[in-house]
């Protein structure tokens, strides 16, 4: 594609011949740079692309972007300064892979907490109307029988338009995906038109990177500014700036377990086999019966967003409700391991006080026995939630052990130290910092109907210990332990 049609906002008037430029990839990244790359020198938390120019111009790059007047190219590199080179960044990629979220339907969620088990909700009801319908999140790419992994939430511009062009090219129609704060911040989603956005709730979590939850609910609004049509949840604290956004004609439906809303939940049951509860539309006046396999309070919630965006999408009641009654579960989300031994295993996500307190708070319903918790708080990220999520743990838990959960460069041992600030006076725990030997621990002191919660890796299959990434799927530690028990 020539280096004319990528190009946004350019300043520097003084480059000519554009068109003559041929460009065969568009990257961000010093290592994936060759002949013929455009190299936009973005500056992050950790590294400053900038400094990868002379790199680049030695790599054969043929352009490149950057917000910065005194870099330099060469007689067959041209520099074209922009504004925002995040934005320049994620305008060049579009354009680079065809512009492929303009020929797909686009639903997009974000939230501190559901994102994942809404998006898989939304999609297997759209999927089983026979919608073609890919899912981009927290587990992967899937589209189609293919699957790939995914390094972030939302991956970066770049990686993001190539899977969405893969699944125009395979047919795809509609795709919902997770938006994580950082990408909206980050700009990685820049330039996509949602036809829907959705907010499912925010709590505390990613301090260390917005600072305080007025930024991180800013973050997470610039979703609603580039959606149709926004759902927001009406009962979520920090909820009043989502439900109440206005941009013209703009029209936010809001959902709700508690009170007046678009979409409200009623005559609510939870238990073990799962919820039970009717949904009364703002444009009718019989009631939805909503009955899934899904268990706990917080999925309510999920379910009720996936609903209110089905249902605008134009699906009948029924087309909505049969699906939701055959959907399981999401890998790593309330994921039971059945032992053989008396005792069960589910393996969660949950990874910030809110989301523990809402697993905890719904196994709590349905545990015969004691609950006994394994969890850690990750390394190099927000150290504000490490009491918070100790305190929790150690409230609705009957034992608590606690762990590592990726550490990446920090001591275990000093996390650990800020979690337990929020257990002082509790006795009801242990402080085992090998995840695998913690494990083995909690199991071995599992007795007949008790529940073991291995919380906060839940899809994830590795550890960062050191800034490196180690093997370590939960899965494989319980299977272990049974063999050898």
């Amino acid at each position: 594609m020539k280096l004319y049609h990528l190009v946004k906002d350019a300043e520097n008037t003084r480059i000519e011949n554009l068109k003559e430029i041929e460009i065969e990839n568009v990257t961000a990244n010093i290592t994936d740079v060759r002949k013929g790359s455009l190299f936009v020198a973005v500056k992050g938390l950790n590294f400053d692309g900038n400094e990868f120019v002379p790199e680049a111009l030695e790599k054969g790059a043929s352009a490149i972007i950057t917000e910065r007047s005194d870099i330099i190219g060469s007689e067959n590199c041209p520099v074209i300064c922009v504004e925002n080179s995040r934005k320049a960044l994620a305008y060049a990629a579009s354009e680079f892979f065809g512009r492929p979220s303009e020929k797909l339907c686009m639903i997009g969620i974000t939230g501190t907490n559901g994102k994942t088990s809404t998006a898989h909700l939304i999609a297997h009801v759209l999927t089983e109307n026979g919608i073609r319908c890919g899912i981009l999140g927290t587990v992967g790419a899937k589209f189609g029988d293919r699957s790939e992994n995914l390094s972030h939430t939302t991956p970066d511009s770049v990686t993001l338009h190539s899977i969405l062009a893969k699944m125009v090219a395979e047919g795809i129609t509609h795709v919902v995906m997770e938006v994580s704060s950082h990408a909206l911040d980050q700009d990685r989603v820049f330039g996509i038109n949602f036809k829907i956005g959705i907010f499912t709730n925010l709590s505390v979590d990613h301090l260390d990177y917005h600072k305080d939850m007025k930024s991180y609910a800013h973050s997470k609004l610039k979703l609603f500014e580039m959606s149709e049509i926004c759902i927001a949840n009406k009962d979520s604290d920090f909820s009043e700036p989502f439900v109440k956004y206005k941009n013209g004609k703009k029209r936010v439906f809001t959902f709700s377990a508690h009170g007046d809303s678009d979409y409200k939940a009623e005559n609510i049951s939870v238990s073990a086999d799962g919820n039970r509860f009717d949904v009364v539309k703002y444009n009718t006046i019989t009631a939805m019966k909503v009955r899934e396999k899904l268990c706990g309070f917080f999925n309510v919630y999920n379910t009720l967003a996936a609903i209110a965006a089905a249902d605008i999408l134009g699906l009948t009641e029924n087309e909505i409700s049969a699906p939701l009654s055959a959907f399981l579960s999401v890998k790593g989300r309330m994921e039971t391991v059945e032992t053989g031994l008396g005792f069960t295993v589910i393996i969660d996500y949950a990874h910030t006080p809110d989301g523990l307190g809402n697993v905890l708070s719904s196994i709590r319903l349905y545990c015969k026995g004691k609950i006994l918790t394994v969890f850690g708080c990750g390394g190099d990220r927000d150290r504000s939630k490490r009491p918070l999520m100790g305190k929790v743990a150690s409230s609705l838990s009957d034992f608590v052990v606690v762990t590592s959960d990726n550490p990446r460069g920090e001591d275990p041992e000093n996390i650990i130290t800020d979690i337990l600030v929020g257990m002082k006076d509790k006795a009801n725990f242990a402080v085992i910092s090998d995840r695998r030997e913690a494990i083995r621990y909690a199991l071995l002191k599992a007795e007949k109907n008790d529940i073991v919660l291995l919380a906060g890796k839940g899809h994830e299959t590795y550890q960062i210990i050191n800034g490196e990434k180690y093997h370590f799927d939960e899965r494989e530690e319980i299977e272990k332990f049974l063999k050898n028990r």
